[in-house]
């Protein structure tokens, strides 16, 4: 299953990212244990990929990128 191969990173800027497999979500707002993710090409290819986390688990994705 593609969740396994999750993991946190740094961004060239040094802001966390989530990588999974080849592909980097940013975190895109968020509060409590809570948070939503994008695919980092969002704003430059109108990609929808996008996850929910809680607690660092993923509650809901879609991982359907357009690029």
């Amino acid at each position: 299953m593609i969740l396994k191969k999750m993991r946190f990173a740094r961004s060239q800027r040094g802001n966390i990212i989530v990588v999974v497999g080849e592909q980097r979500f940013k975190r895109t707002s968020g509060y409590g244990m809570k948070s939503w993710w994008h695919c980092i090409k969002r704003s430059t290819k109108g990609c929808s990929a996008s996850m929910s986390l809680h607690g660092g688990s993923v509650v809901k994705y879609n991982f359907q990128h357009n690029h």
